[in-house]
C-alpha cells in the first residue's frame, strides 16, 4: 500500500468568498449608491426622493449580501463555530438594514412634509 505525502497545495487553506461578498454588499455598494445619487446642490423634492430610494436600494443590497454570505457559509465547510458567528453577524446586519429602511422612509416624509 502506497501513502501519499501531502503537498503544499493540499494543505493550503482555500480562499473564502464570504468576507468579500459581505464587505462588498454591506459597505462598498451602498456607499457607491450614496455617492451616485447624492444631491450636491440645494436639494429639492426630487433629490429627497432620489436619496431615499438610493438608501433603500443600498439596504436591500446589504440584506441580499448577508443572505448570500449565509448560503455560502452553509454550503462550504468551515466548521460549526464559523457558521454560528456568520449567522450572528448577518442577523445583526439584516436587523440594522431593515431599521435603516424604515428610518429612510420617515426621513423622506419629514423632508417632503
Amino acid at each position: 500500500m502506497r501513502t501519499e505525502i501531502p503537498n503544499a497545495t493540499d494543505t493550503r487553506r482555500r480562499f473564502g468568498w464570504s468576507p468579500v461578498i459581505l464587505v462588498g454588499g454591506v459597505l462598498v455598494a451602498p456607499f457607491l449608491l450614496t455617492l451616485a445619487f447624492n444631491s450636491y446642490g440645494p436639494p429639492d423634492d426630487m433629490a429627497y426622493v432620489r436619496m431615499a430610494f438610493a438608501s433603500v436600494a443600498g439596504h436591500t443590497i446589504a440584506i441580499i449580501a448577508c443572505l448570500a454570505t449565509l448560503v455560502y457559509a452553509y454550503r462550504h465547510p468551515g466548521g460549526r463555530t464559523a457558521f454560528t458567528i456568520t449567522t450572528i453577524v448577518c442577523g445583526f446586519l439584516i436587523m440594522q438594514s431593515t431599521g435603516g429602511m424604515s428610518s429612510a422612509s420617515e426621513l423622506l416624509l419629514q423632508r417632503l412634509g
